[in-house]
Formats: structure tokens, sequence, C-alpha cells
């Protein structure tokens, strides 16, 4: 039985000498378990901020896309203001050749017809005139946006 009792006594030892690791090591291992914590807590800012910023991003972009169909309309809208003018020019040239063949002048007529030819000529200058200053302005925009769309996304 003493035999046994020593026996059993030198393997609880052997338990005990083996189950024990140092406080050192403890502790290493408890602060790289808070560095852990703490790092994977930052990630998971980072993935949320960088969600909200896909989504600014997104959003800005569609705002860019709708600029950019409101200034084709309006770059339609002074194509056909030019063409306008383009057509009332060679009316005008056409007028001025008549007058310049024309025998007999009819200088009222004439005159009626360069009043009418000056006013259609002004308010389609005055067309032409607010839609390059529309498309300008919205170009201008669309230009500061990406530019601070591309700022924004490169941090600066």
């Amino acid at each position: 039985m003493k035999k046994s009792i020593i026996v059993l006594l030198g393997i609880i030892c052997l338990f005990c000498l083996t189950g024990c690791i140092s406080q050192e090591d403890y502790d290493k291992v408890v602060a790289e378990k808070n560095a852990l914590e703490t790092k994977v807590a930052e990630l998971e800012n980072d993935i949320a901020m960088l969600q909200t910023h896909s989504v600014e991003l997104q959003n800005e972009n569609t705002e860019l896309q709708e600029q950019l169909k409101a200034n084709e309309k309006l770059a339609e809208s002074l194509n056909t203001a030019y063409e306008d003018l383009k057509a009332e020019n060679e009316n005008l040239q056409k007028t001025l050749e008549e007058v310049k063949n024309s025998k007999t002048i009819d200088t009222e007529k004439i005159k009626e017809q360069l009043n009418e030819t000056k006013e259609k000529t002004a308010e389609i200058s005055s067309n032409l005139v607010d839609s390059a200053s529309e498309v300008v302005d919205s170009a201008s925009e669309t230009a500061s946006g990406l530019w601070d769309s591309i700022k924004g996304t490169f941090g600066q």
C-alpha cells in the first residue's frame, strides 16, 4: 500500500508539473489575444466606413449621370438653335442677293423682311446664348463634382 501511495503521489506530481505554464507565457497569450481583438474591431470599423463611402460614391455617380443626360439635352438644344441660325442666315443671304439683283426695289417689303429676320435672329441668338450658358454652368458643376469625387476617392 505504501508503494501505491508513493506511485500515486508521483503521478500527481507529474501531472502538476506538466499541466502548469509560466505566468509570463500566460501574459503573452493574453496580450496577443487583446491585440488581435483590437485589430478586429479596427478592421470592422474600417469596413463600415468603406461601405458608407461606397454608397456615397454610388449616389454621386448617379447624380453625375443625371447631369450628363441634362448636358446632352442642352447640347442637342444648342445644335437645334445653331441649325435654325444657319437656315436664317441662308435666308438672309438669299434676300440680299434678291435685293442686289432686283431692278425695282420695294424698300418697304425689304425693311419688313429684314426686321422680321432681325427679330428671329435675335430670338434664336438669345436662346443660343441661354442654352450655351446652361451647358457651361452644368459642365462646370459636373467637372467640379467629378473633381471632388476624385479627390475624395484618393483622400486628398
